[in-house]
């Protein structure tokens, strides 16, 4: 495998792992009204968008920022 391609696979696993608790934030938060668990689901669809973007960055540089972008939305 060559470089570029393990720090793919890694970043999209870091991904995973960041939308995993994204989702058990939603769980502990107890999402009960349907406005709250719409403006949720749009939260977590920005996420994967921002986590599929970080994944096709090119340079460690562009994907530093891009997952600082993405932690930041999260907290």
């Amino acid at each position: 495998m060559t470089h570029g391609l393990v720090r793919r696979i890694i970043l999209a696993n870091l991904a995973v792992i960041i939308l995993a608790g994204l989702g058990l934030a939603l769980v502990h938060r107890g999402v009960t009204s349907l406005e709250a668990e719409e403006q949720a689901l749009v939260e977590e669809a920005r996420a994967i968008a921002m986590a599929l973007s970080l994944a096709a960055a090119t340079s460690p540089t562009e994907q530093a920022h891009r997952l600082s972008r993405l932690v930041s939305r999260l907290a």
